[in-house]
């Protein structure tokens, strides 16, 4: 897919540049753009309706910023995530395996894409990410994860993926930087943002100074 546009706007450079950096603002210029939330100076994840004939979809996806020559040049990128996987066929995402799973539910179902799209759950996802003084190992970081996320069921196979009946929250250190990243998964947006948040402030002050 691919959208393409131009638009001349008579303002001044620099309160161009700034409105391009506002979120809100931002928002109000990807066409369905229904969120867009900022995880870093120059990343964002963003949730778009788009219809395409009789088919309307939400998708989500991240969207760039490169400010390299700004303000002179400024410009932005976005893609898609996610994926379908199969594990009976093989572990990787497969975009035709998905084409042929959506075309057998509307064959069995009799039902058309858009009503398929509509009956599934709307769930929101958040990503974050930590800069941190130094790496953080796996063996402390899963210390640090099994004394927050209390309560929770853990998956240490990559990180830590903390699961609620609410939604989960996955904990991640970087193999090359000392960043920490953050992403959680949950119908309910109020729950994922405290949960984000009470984790943000939790492994900011544990692992503050490279502890």
């Amino acid at each position: 897919m691919e959208m393409q546009d131009e638009i001349r706007i008579e303002a001044p450079r620099t309160r161009v540049y700034e409105a391009l950096n506002d979120p809100e603002i931002l928002k109000a210029s990807i066409p369905g753009c229904e969120e867009l939330t900022k995880t870093s100076d120059t990343e964002l994840e963003a949730k778009v309706v788009l219809k395409i004939g009789p088919v309307k979809a939400k998708f989500g996806g991240s969207v760039t910023l490169d400010k390299s020559q700004a303000p002179g040049h400024f410009s932005l990128s976005g893609e898609g995530n996610g994926g379908v996987i199969l594990p009976e066929l093989h572990a990787g995402r497969d975009g035709l395996v998905g084409t042929a799973l959506v075309l057998a539910a509307m064959a069995s179902t009799g039902r058309p894409l858009s009503a398929l799209a509509d009956a599934l759950p709307d769930y929101r996802m958040e990503k974050r990410r930590l800069d941190l003084a130094a790496r953080v190992d796996s063996a402390r970081l899963v210390e640090l994860a099994t004394r927050h996320f209390d309560g929770a069921a853990l998956d240490t196979r990559d990180g830590v993926k903390a699961s609620y009946g609410e939604g989960w929250i996955h904990v991640r250190a970087s193999n090359t930087e000392a960043i920490l990243r953050l992403i959680g998964e949950s119908e309910d947006g109020a729950w994922l943002k405290r949960r984000l948040d009470d984790a943000e402030v939790f492994f900011s002050g544990a692992l503050a100074g490279g502890d």
